[in-house]
């Protein structure tokens, strides 16, 4: 039983460690549209925002590995920007362009 109750401890303990605080912030044609500070637990995701069909979330894979997802509901599709966050001078950074739209979204570490 103590073993058990050892491993439940060292299990939590360990996810509440690799657990990150960061801010994501959206631009659309250059002026901010959201500002979101988030507390991320490692092998999690957290969606921080839409902004007219695009949806964006930040995943956490632990090792200081996170990568920005945004999905495009005008065509069913998917983008990525994968990066390492360990001081909060990092920052990954998505962009999309077009004729009508400039989107960005950029996440860093609020401390470590």
């Amino acid at each position: 039983m103590k073993k058990i109750i050892l491993v439940a401890g060292a299990l939590l303990l360990s996810q509440v460690v690799s657990a990150e605080d960061l801010n994501c912030q959206i631009s659309l044609n250059t002026k901010l549209v959201v500002n979101k500070n988030i507390y991320l637990p490692m092998t999690r995701s957290v969606s921080f925002g839409e902004v007219e069909a695009f949806r964006f979330k930040i995943n956490n894979f632990g090792n200081s590995k996170f990568q920005i997802e945004v999905f495009d509901g005008n065509n069913p599709s998917r983008g990525y920007a994968d990066g390492v966050l360990r001081s909060p001078l990092d920052q990954i950074k998505w962009s999309f362009w077009s004729r009508e739209i400039l989107l960005e979204s950029v996440c860093t570490l609020l401390k470590r």
